[in-house]
């Protein structure tokens, strides 16, 4: 099936990223008012600085729900990441001990019902936030509001559809796709036909 794509305002995950959710803590903001991209703890550095897989949730205005994000470690696969891109986590041979090195390439990554979406281009080696439960951030990521087409499909995405990764071939990359109705790995659900 042909690439194609759908608005990250259709989508809700399934948050199944390990631990806890901290409710209502944002982190610090950047002097443009951002708390998750484009500041001093996400995409800056290969040293992290929140515990590997901290996770957060607050209630998006945007969206109308609650979002869930994780402090990941991105390892670069063979296509640049950016804004949008799913990411999964990493069996590359240089990082398989890592439970929380994830990567967007489609031959690295296992194609697992645990999805992190990538929030800004990221640096191989850097720590950032990624989106992996309910509602796009929209509030705090302007990349993510409702009428942006960000997420790669590969078309047979339906109204009201399970989701599934996988691999999108063409150029590597981790892309949904409606779920098979014997897979029980969906991780998350679409509320909208991709185009």
């Amino acid at each position: 099936m042909a690439q194609a794509y759908t608005s990250t305002g259709e989508i809700i995950l399934f948050d199944l990223s390990p631990g806890p959710v901290h409710w209502g803590h944002i982190p610090p903001q950047s002097t443009d008012g951002t708390p998750f991209t484009s500041n001093s703890h996400s995409n800056v550095s290969a040293t992290g600085v929140y515990l590997p897989g901290y996770k957060v949730g607050y209630l998006d205005k945007t969206n109308n729900g609650p979002s869930i994000l994780a402090y990941m470690k991105y390892s670069a696969g063979t296509i640049a990441c950016a804004a949008g891109h799913i990411c999964s986590y990493d069996t590359s041979s240089t990082v398989s001990s890592t439970w929380y090195t994830i990567t967007n390439d489609g031959d690295d990554g296992i194609l697992s019902p645990v999805a992190y979406v990538a929030l800004e281009a990221m640096t191989d080696t850097y720590w950032g936030w990624f989106w992996c439960g309910g509602v796009a951030p929209a509030d705090y990521v302007s990349a993510f509001s409702a009428t942006d087409a960000l997420i790669d499909t590969n078309g047979s995405v339906a109204d009201e559809s399970l989701l599934e990764m996988v691999d999108g071939d063409s150029d590597e990359d981790i892309i949904f796709a409606k779920a098979a109705a014997t897979n029980f790995q969906a991780f998350g659900l679409s509320f909208a036909i991709d185009a």
